[in-house]
């Protein structure tokens, strides 16, 4: 069953039929959730921002990637989606139904990376303005979910943030063997990440330790 270009309002009684309240536990997609406020986010993302510690930042990031691998996981087995695209615009809506915002994709390449805005996220509208990106966490479950819409492990970066421009955010969600993307934004890589390899070794690490052998890890 595809969601492919499914109108925002099916969408939303098509994932009501996985949403379950069962004895004070939220199911969704068969995974545990919380409902948090964005407040949650706006206080977390301020102290690491105030620490200064650019390791906190990855961590951030990574608990982000792993929440969006195992959503958009869960997501692709439950509706059956085979195509790359069906996997990028069903996750995309996703995240649109969950309160990400809008999006507007730019560029998507199968395999390679995909290019896209977000538009109305409140979390960095929370931070405007800012003289710095804040979207860490959002880049990060980006990434773990482009990571099964590619089928490669993936990696997010932020080139404009509404939390600095008070309009919207966008992104570029690249596979770990896109050249392109590595060598023309290396010094935003090394800016928006403390260890960019070490980021790479634990999601190998975690990607090996689920044993999912669809995605390509080197």
């Amino acid at each position: 069953m595809s969601m492919l270009n499914v109108p925002k309002s099916v969408l939303k009684l098509l994932l009501s039929r996985q949403l379950k309240w069962i004895e004070g536990k939220i199911n969704l997609l068969n995974t545990s959730n919380f409902i948090t406020p964005v407040e949650f986010f706006e206080y977390y993302t301020k102290f690491i921002k105030e620490r200064g510690n650019k390791k906190d930042v990855d961590e951030y990031y990574l608990s982000g990637w792993v929440a969006g691998y195992v959503i958009t996981k869960n997501l692709m087995q439950t509706y059956k989606l085979k195509t790359p695209q069906d996997r990028y615009i069903t996750a995309m809506n996703f995240l649109e139904v969950g309160g990400y915002g809008n999006y507007k994709t730019i560029e998507f390449r199968p395999g390679v990376r995909s290019h896209f805005f977000y538009l109305t996220n409140p979390l960095p509208l929370k931070f405007f303005p800012s003289k710095e990106p804040v979207c860490d966490f959002i880049r990060g479950i980006s990434a773990g979910g482009g990571t099964w819409v590619h089928k490669k492990i993936v990696n997010s970066i932020e080139l404009k943030c509404a939390a600095v421009n008070g309009k919207y955010c966008e992104f570029i969600n690249f596979c770990f063997d896109d050249k392109k993307t590595i060598k023309g934004y290396n010094k935003l890589i090394t800016n928006q990440f403390y260890k960019y390899r070490d980021i790479l070794e634990f999601e190998r690490n975690h990607i090996k330790k689920k044993k999912e052998k669809e995605i390509s890890v080197s």
